[in-house]
């Protein structure tokens, strides 16, 4: 899982690579995330600078193992940047 904290970024090539990779991002609903992919389910995005937000998705995505679900999404989805 890959969190990205920025709250000002002109583009996520973070988000991209991790992606590529085939992990799950939770990132801050910002522009530079939504250009990415503004429909992708691998990306939850968070209310900019909501701590609290985001450390329950955190917690939420391990305990419910719901990374694994979002791995394969993102795995289906982007791997093809790196072929």
């Amino acid at each position: 899982m890959t969190i990205t904290i920025f709250s000002l970024d002109s583009f996520s090539f973070t988000v991209l690579e991790s992606l590529s990779c085939g992990t799950p991002v939770i990132a801050y609903n910002i522009p530079a995330i939504k250009v990415n992919d503004p429909h992708a389910k691998s990306v939850l995005k968070i209310k900019p600078l909501s701590i609290g937000e985001m450390v329950k998705t955190i917690l939420d995505l391990l305990e419910n193992e719901g990374w694994k679900e979002l791995s394969k999404d993102a795995m289906a989805g982007y791997t093809y940047l790196y072929r």
